[in-house]
């Protein structure tokens, strides 16, 4: 069976860390042997009190790592290097997991070996008229990236073969990274909802900070020769389209 490795970046999180490390450790994953690394990206709160109690309190089964604030990317990576599974699933401090997400996903991957990774849906949406399992390409997630980091669990010798999240990134990094796995293998959608996402809409300066990263996403894998300058065109036109409508949700919402 193999062991599972859950990496949780931690920056000022004490509010919300709690809650979920327990998401993980009530995973039901009957005999698989399972390890969390949290990695505290140079937290100025409790954040680290609070993953070290845990690590008392579960000294076989809980890791602290504590580095300078270089964020998440470099944090999940930091995860990735210390982590011993051949499975590794991400976690944000302020998402948390709902119980059976990691035994359903390992059951796809008994169904589908050659899939390198499976995520799921969150907030109890699914992909309505879709069936259960989602093989998606790289193409599918060119014009919509159904991966949230949140829900994924992969194979590290996926990850360790494009090089792992792009640390110098602090936006986009991980569906850079997801693109990236999807060039080489399949990956697999689980639709059902298993986690509970927590970040809002954002702020109108945030907004349009993802959708640059976006748009540098496309670029990088535009100049890798792996998108024609029509799709390429047609890309940057449809993330643009889809900034125009979050911003104008967002000001309908302020009002």
């Amino acid at each position: 069976m193999p062991t599972i490795s859950v990496v949780i970046p931690a920056y000022n999180a004490a509010s919300t860390l709690s809650k979920a490390i327990e998401s993980v450790l009530n995973q039901d994953i009957q005999g698989n042997p399972l390890e969390l690394i949290i990695v505290d990206d140079g937290s100025t709160d409790r954040t680290s009190e609070i993953a070290a109690h845990y690590v008392r309190t579960h000294p076989d089964r809980i890791r602290l790592i504590a580095q300078k604030n270089r964020g998440p990317a470099a944090a999940r990576n930091a995860g990735i290097a210390a982590a011993a599974g051949e499975l590794i699933a991400f976690l944000d401090a302020d998402d948390q997991w709902l119980p059976g997400k990691l035994a359903a996903q390992l059951s796809v991957f008994m169904q589908l070996p050659e899939i390198a990774l499976v995520c799921t849906t969150m907030n109890n949406k699914r992909l309505w008229g879709r069936p259960t399992i989602v093989r998606l390409t790289f193409k599918d997630l060119l014009w919509f990236n159904k991966v949230y980091t949140s829900s994924v669990l992969v194979k590290k010798s996926a990850l360790l073969a494009v090089g792992g999240f792009h640390s110098q990134r602090r936006l986009s990094e991980d569906y850079e990274l997801w693109l990236s796995i999807a060039t080489r293998q399949p990956i697999a959608l689980l639709n059902r909802p298993y986690v509970v996402y927590q970040k809002g809409i954002g702020t109108s300066s945030r907004l349009w900070a993802m959708e640059r990263a976006e748009l540098e996403t496309y670029s990088i894998f535009y100049k890798r020769g792996l998108i024609s300058s029509s799709t390429y065109a047609l890309l940057r036109y449809w993330s643009l389209a889809k900034f125009a409508r979050r911003a104008a949700l967002r000001y309908t919402r302020a009002m």
